[in-house]
């Protein structure tokens, strides 16, 4: 018996009638840079259990099949992460205020009503001792105010939403939730 090289062994012939433990033998044997996508395709009839020779156009049919078959898996493994990344995106937008410090103190001049409204502000100064509790000032007459610390300190940008408004010597009481930093 006559010793080959590796490098000078030829690319198994396509006779399955051999069986796949020859198969898996040979192909074990054959140095991996010769094997081609149809080795690979070889394998995976193999391991379909198909053990006939396909003619040379089902053969094509079954590699288009296989090829099919993992581009719709690829395709919809794609898809579901996309719409993952496209919902988690979405989910992780900062919510735009209906009206900033400024135009909630327009608002509120001109007469309309805040509640359940958004305002993003920036603190101007936090009063915790007021006589309404924590005290967020801001504008020229803003003072939302909570009974529970907000967690602030003066230049703060934050973002909440008014559940209620006063008005009370010439300023307004702002009651809020949901703050937002």
């Amino acid at each position: 018996m006559q010793h080959v090289k590796r490098s000078q062994m030829s690319p198994p012939s396509l006779n399955l009638n051999d069986g796949p433990l020859y198969w898996k033998i040979h192909l074990a044997q054959t140095d991996t840079k010769k094997i081609s996508q149809s080795g690979i395709v070889i394998v995976s009839i193999l391991a379909a259990g198909l053990t006939s020779r396909p003619k040379t156009d089902r053969r094509k049919k079954l590699i288009t099949i296989f090829g099919g078959i993992m581009k719709k898996r690829v395709l919809a493994i794609l898809t579901v992460l996309s719409v993952l990344f496209a919902l988690t995106a979405c989910g992780a937008q900062a919510v735009k205020p209906d009206y900033t410090e400024k135009t909630a103190e327009t608002a509120l001049n001109a007469g309309k009503d805040l509640e359940g409204k958004t305002v993003q502000l920036t603190v101007d100064k936090l009063a915790p001792n007021s006589m309404f509790g924590y005290n967020m000032q801001t504008g020229k007459h803003l003072n939302f105010v909570s009974s529970s610390n907000p967690k602030v300190k003066a230049g703060d940008k934050v973002t909440v939403k008014v559940t209620k408004v006063q008005s009370m010597m010439g300023s307004f009481i702002i009651t809020y939730s949901d703050l937002k930093k």
